[in-house]
């Protein structure tokens, strides 16, 4: 079973990267490649890690719609390798974020999740812009009324 320690280093090894510590010991900052943040906290008494990527924020006029499309593509968890997206109210910031149990776990399983991660918000972020111009067509009475999957990499549509 893997420290939070352990995991640190075995995360700054594995993404030649150095873990920026945050205010306590329970929580870092990986830089991505372009230059933003995920964030890895430790929850000992749950002996949990709650990974968390700010995705930024989401346009109120067409919010409803992108919130409901990402409800759609992230069912199951399946298009986003097991995470899932929340929305924080008071920075009016969409989340992408993924919960983790440690009790158990080898380092590098750990390791090989986070990395997935990564990668989940880097793609989530390229995305966003795409699927906010076809929100605001919807919104603005344009589109079919069907949700974009920018999980489908090959442009297909969710019929709801």
């Amino acid at each position: 079973m893997a420290t939070f320690s352990d995991l640190i280093t075995e995360l700054e090894k594995a993404f030649n990267i150095q873990a920026a510590r945050n205010i306590t010991d329970n929580a870092v900052g990986l830089g991505l490649e372009d230059g933003s943040v995920v964030n890895v906290e430790h929850f000992p008494e749950g002996e949990a890690l709650h990974v968390h990527y700010d995705l930024g924020g989401v346009p109120p006029d067409i919010r409803p719609v992108v919130l409901m499309s990402l409800m759609a593509v992230h069912t199951c968890g399946i298009v986003t390798q097991g995470c899932h997206f929340g929305f924080e109210p008071q920075r009016e910031s969409l989340l992408l974020f993924r919960s983790l149990p440690m009790r158990g776990a080898p380092a590098g399983t750990l390791v090989e999740m986070i990395g997935h991660f990564m990668g989940q918000a880097l793609h989530w972020r390229a995305a966003l812009p795409g699927l906010f111009e076809e929100a605001g067509r919807r919104a603005g009475g344009g589109g079919d009324g069907q949700a974009s999957n920018p999980g489908n990499r090959d442009g297909t549509m969710i019929k709801g």
